[in-house]
């Protein structure tokens, strides 16, 4: 939790939990993956526990995707990761 100067408190620190999820998506199916993740970031955007979320593409090979989350903690991350790869899994080629 912050404090009125933006400052995490060492007693109120939280175990951040990063996930990162590796996809291979064949380039003929790349802007149907990316809009995927963009229909289900609103459950993402919505999740009190996701402290934020990256899709990164990569350069040298395009049909790599590193899916980098954030969440607040490792209870907030088991109870409610299943909802958003639910969300996922439905929306995802």
């Amino acid at each position: 939790m912050r404090g009125a100067t933006g400052v995490i408190r060492p007693k109120e620190r939280r175990h951040m939990v990063i996930e990162y999820v590796r996809y291979t998506v064949g380039e003929d199916r790349s802007a149907e993956f990316e809009e995927a993740y963009r229909r289900a970031s609103t459950v993402l955007d919505g999740d009190v526990h996701c402290l934020g979320y990256e899709v990164a593409r990569g350069v040298e090979e395009p049909g790599h995707y590193v899916v980098r989350l954030e969440w607040d903690s490792v209870d907030g991350h088991e109870r409610r990761f299943g909802r958003a790869r639910t969300s996922l899994s439905s929306s995802t080629p």
